[in-house]
Protein backbone atom coordinates (compact mmCIF):
# COMPACT_ATOMS: atom_id res chain seq x y z
CA UNK A 1 0.00 0.00 0.00
CA UNK A 2 1.06 3.34 -1.32
CA UNK A 3 1.89 5.76 1.81
CA UNK A 4 0.06 8.63 1.54
CA UNK A 5 1.47 12.74 2.39
CA UNK A 6 0.38 14.85 4.42
CA UNK A 7 -0.76 16.94 1.98
CA UNK A 8 -3.33 14.21 0.74
CA UNK A 9 -4.42 13.31 3.58
CA UNK A 10 -5.63 16.90 4.68
CA UNK A 11 -7.71 17.00 0.99
CA UNK A 12 -9.27 14.02 1.90
CA UNK A 13 -10.01 15.20 5.22
CA UNK A 14 -11.10 18.84 3.90
CA UNK A 15 -13.48 17.11 1.38
CA UNK A 16 -15.30 15.11 3.50
CA UNK A 17 -15.56 17.26 6.05
CA UNK A 18 -16.80 20.11 3.30
CA UNK A 19 -19.37 17.43 2.11
CA UNK A 20 -21.23 17.06 5.08
CA UNK A 21 -22.84 19.34 7.18
CA UNK A 22 -22.19 18.29 10.97
CA UNK A 23 -25.40 18.39 13.27
CA UNK A 24 -27.03 16.59 16.21
CA UNK A 25 -27.16 13.62 14.12
CA UNK A 26 -23.47 13.29 12.58
CA UNK A 27 -22.10 9.91 12.25
CA UNK A 28 -19.52 9.53 14.56
CA UNK A 29 -16.75 9.18 10.90
CA UNK A 30 -17.61 12.30 10.04
CA UNK A 31 -17.21 14.00 13.90
CA UNK A 32 -13.95 12.48 13.84
CA UNK A 33 -13.18 13.87 10.54
CA UNK A 34 -13.62 17.29 12.34
CA UNK A 35 -11.51 16.10 15.21
CA UNK A 36 -8.41 14.91 12.78
CA UNK A 37 -8.95 18.45 10.82
CA UNK A 38 -8.60 20.03 14.10
CA UNK A 39 -5.74 17.71 15.45
CA UNK A 40 -3.82 18.67 11.99
CA UNK A 41 -4.69 22.55 11.52
CA UNK A 42 -5.04 23.29 15.48
CA UNK A 43 -6.43 26.94 16.58
CA UNK A 44 -6.55 27.40 13.29
CA UNK A 45 -9.48 25.19 12.19
CA UNK A 46 -11.23 26.63 14.93
CA UNK A 47 -10.68 30.50 14.19
CA UNK A 48 -11.38 29.38 10.24
CA UNK A 49 -14.70 27.99 11.58
CA UNK A 50 -15.44 30.65 13.25
CA UNK A 51 -15.07 33.24 10.30
CA UNK A 52 -17.73 31.43 8.97
CA UNK A 53 -19.99 31.29 11.56
CA UNK A 54 -19.78 34.89 12.04
CA UNK A 55 -20.13 35.46 8.06
CA UNK A 56 -17.29 37.43 7.63
CA UNK A 57 -16.41 36.40 4.28
CA UNK A 58 -17.31 37.87 0.77
CA UNK A 59 -16.83 35.52 -2.32
CA UNK A 60 -16.47 38.06 -5.47
CA UNK A 61 -16.02 36.65 -8.79
CA UNK A 62 -15.89 38.36 -12.33
CA UNK A 63 -17.33 37.24 -15.66
CA UNK A 64 -19.25 33.70 -14.55
CA UNK A 65 -17.35 30.90 -15.99
CA UNK A 66 -18.97 27.95 -17.85
CA UNK A 67 -17.43 25.08 -15.62
CA UNK A 68 -16.36 25.09 -11.90
CA UNK A 69 -12.34 24.52 -12.31
CA UNK A 70 -12.59 28.03 -14.21
CA UNK A 71 -15.24 29.44 -12.09
CA UNK A 72 -12.73 28.96 -9.09
CA UNK A 73 -10.03 30.63 -10.68
CA UNK A 74 -12.17 33.31 -11.01
CA UNK A 75 -12.87 34.07 -7.57
CA UNK A 76 -11.86 36.48 -4.99
CA UNK A 77 -12.43 36.28 -1.29
CA UNK A 78 -12.30 39.31 1.25
CA UNK A 79 -12.23 38.16 4.62
CA UNK A 80 -12.85 40.78 7.60
CA UNK A 81 -11.54 40.12 11.30
CA UNK A 82 -13.16 42.94 12.84
CA UNK A 83 -16.71 44.65 11.81
CA UNK A 84 -17.98 47.58 13.72
CA UNK A 85 -21.50 46.61 13.23
CA UNK A 86 -22.88 43.59 11.66
CA UNK A 87 -25.34 44.67 8.65
CA UNK A 88 -24.16 42.16 5.94
CA UNK A 89 -26.23 44.24 3.59
CA UNK A 90 -24.12 46.61 2.91
CA UNK A 91 -20.50 45.45 1.96
CA UNK A 92 -16.96 46.53 1.67
CA UNK A 93 -17.69 49.45 4.21
CA UNK A 94 -15.20 51.99 5.78
CA UNK A 95 -15.86 51.02 9.19
CA UNK A 96 -14.39 47.11 8.47
CA UNK A 97 -11.13 46.49 10.00
CA UNK A 98 -8.41 44.13 8.54
CA UNK A 99 -9.73 43.25 5.40
CA UNK A 100 -7.46 40.67 4.09
CA UNK A 101 -7.47 39.34 0.62
CA UNK A 102 -7.27 35.33 -0.21
CA UNK A 103 -7.02 33.59 -3.32
CA UNK A 104 -7.12 29.94 -3.16
CA UNK A 105 -6.37 29.12 -6.82
CA UNK A 106 -2.71 30.51 -5.99
CA UNK A 107 -2.71 29.63 -1.97
CA UNK A 108 -2.61 33.21 -1.13
CA UNK A 109 -3.52 35.63 2.16
CA UNK A 110 -2.75 39.05 2.27
CA UNK A 111 -2.27 38.87 6.40
CA UNK A 112 0.80 38.87 8.67
CA UNK A 113 0.08 35.24 9.77
CA UNK A 114 -0.05 33.68 6.35
CA UNK A 115 2.79 35.74 5.29
CA UNK A 116 4.99 34.71 8.42
CA UNK A 117 4.00 31.10 8.11
CA UNK A 118 5.19 30.99 4.31
CA UNK A 119 8.36 32.71 4.81
CA UNK A 120 9.89 31.91 8.16
CA UNK A 121 13.37 31.89 8.49
CA UNK A 122 13.56 28.73 10.31
CA UNK A 123 13.89 26.42 7.33
CA UNK A 124 14.05 27.01 3.11
CA UNK A 125 10.79 25.95 1.69
CA UNK A 126 11.47 24.31 -1.66
CA UNK A 127 8.67 24.50 -3.63
CA UNK A 128 8.16 21.86 -7.10
CA UNK A 129 5.64 23.84 -8.91
CA UNK A 130 5.96 20.78 -10.94
CA UNK A 131 3.82 18.73 -9.02
CA UNK A 132 1.32 21.05 -9.51
CA UNK A 133 -2.60 20.10 -10.52
CA UNK A 134 -5.03 22.87 -11.42
CA UNK A 135 -7.34 23.34 -9.38
CA UNK A 136 -5.51 21.39 -6.33
CA UNK A 137 -4.50 22.49 -2.88
CA UNK A 138 -1.48 23.97 -1.58
CA UNK A 139 -0.55 25.56 -4.57
CA UNK A 140 2.21 23.57 -5.72
CA UNK A 141 4.11 20.72 -2.87
CA UNK A 142 5.97 21.67 -0.16
CA UNK A 143 8.59 19.15 -0.06
CA UNK A 144 9.34 18.51 3.66
CA UNK A 145 7.93 21.44 5.31
CA UNK A 146 4.56 22.76 7.10
CA UNK A 147 2.31 23.92 4.72
CA UNK A 148 2.00 27.57 4.69
CA UNK A 149 -1.80 28.56 5.87
CA UNK A 150 -3.71 30.86 7.78
CA UNK A 151 -7.70 30.72 9.37
CA UNK A 152 -8.48 32.85 6.10
CA UNK A 153 -7.47 30.95 3.63
CA UNK A 154 -8.24 27.44 5.46
CA UNK A 155 -12.00 29.17 5.98
CA UNK A 156 -12.20 29.81 2.13
CA UNK A 157 -10.82 26.18 1.36
CA UNK A 158 -13.62 24.80 3.09
CA UNK A 159 -16.15 27.38 1.64
CA UNK A 160 -14.48 26.37 -2.34
CA UNK A 161 -15.51 22.76 -1.00
CA UNK A 162 -18.33 22.42 0.31
CA UNK A 163 -22.04 23.42 -0.69
CA UNK A 164 -23.38 23.51 2.93
CA UNK A 165 -20.55 25.76 3.90
CA UNK A 166 -21.36 28.46 1.36
CA UNK A 167 -24.79 29.23 3.05
CA UNK A 168 -22.59 31.40 5.31
CA UNK A 169 -21.06 33.52 2.67
CA UNK A 170 -21.94 36.50 0.56
CA UNK A 171 -21.43 36.12 -2.92
CA UNK A 172 -20.76 39.23 -5.31
CA UNK A 173 -20.60 39.82 -8.71
CA UNK A 174 -18.09 42.59 -9.60
CA UNK A 175 -16.42 43.92 -12.82
CA UNK A 176 -12.90 44.35 -13.21
CA UNK A 177 -13.29 47.96 -12.59
CA UNK A 178 -14.22 46.99 -8.88
CA UNK A 179 -11.66 44.66 -8.57
CA UNK A 180 -8.47 46.90 -10.07
CA UNK A 181 -9.82 49.20 -7.52
CA UNK A 182 -10.38 46.90 -4.84
CA UNK A 183 -6.78 45.50 -4.84
CA UNK A 184 -5.15 48.67 -4.74
CA UNK A 185 -7.37 49.58 -1.22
Amino acid sequence: MEELSIETVAAMLIDRFSSVELTEDTSVLDRNVAISLYYLFKDTFLLALDLLDEKRIIACYWEPAFNQQLQSQRQIYYVFDAVDDQDTTSIFKKNQKHQYEVRTSAWYCSCPEFIFSAFNNDYDITWDRTIMIPGGFWGGCILGHPIPICKHLLACVLIGRGLWIRRNVLEKLISKEELIFRSIQ
